[in-house]
């Protein structure tokens, strides 16, 4: 058998199950995905932030606390230290946040959000809230807990820490 004939053969036993439903299943993920990305970043750009830092806002905002680089760290998918450090230090630049050394570890800082940042905060999430809400709200509810079941099964088969019921995840806004 000809070398092109044997890898023609692996190529399409590798492929066997990516059908064409599955390319267009994935294609109309990735294109949801982007244009939610896309009008998600509009929202973001109007309130002067971008998504890293408005999930900071968010983090603190909603544990209503003293938060430590660590956690934030964790929350930013474990990015480099100095990479949460550089978000944070934009946060303070735009007075949405203050940092100062913990309490016990004076190697550690924690993160406080500041007036303007929880107002910075509030306002985003409204108009997040209008935004999405309007366009979830002509969805039927079955075809919203249907489609929500299929994206957890995919998320379910990728993730290191599966979804075992959506709504009490991290994932609720």
């Amino acid at each position: 058998m000809e070398k092109s004939n044997l890898a023609s053969i692996l190529q399409r036993k590798k492929n066997k199950n990516l059908t064409l439903a599955h390319r267009q299943l994935w294609g109309m993920i990735d294109l949801v995905y982007k244009d939610f990305y896309d009008k998600e970043s509009k929202i973001y750009d109007a309130g002067n932030v971008i998504r890293e830092e408005f999930s900071i806002i968010k983090h603190v905002y909603k544990t209503r606390h003293v938060v430590n680089y660590t956690e934030i760290k964790a929350l930013l998918n474990n990015k480099h230290l100095s990479h949460v450090g550089w978000v944070i230090k934009n946060l303070e630049k735009k007075g949405l946040v203050t940092t100062v050394k913990h309490w016990s570890d004076q190697r550690s800082r924690d993160v406080m959000l500041t007036k303007k940042g929880i107002r910075t905060y509030e306002r985003i999430s409204s108009t997040h809230n209008k935004v999405m809400g309007a366009l979830f709200s002509q969805i039927p509810k079955e075809q919203r807990e249907q489609t929500t079941r299929l994206l957890i099964h995919i998320h379910n088969r990728m993730a290191k820490k599966p979804i075992a019921n959506f709504i009490d995840s991290d994932y609720i806004q």
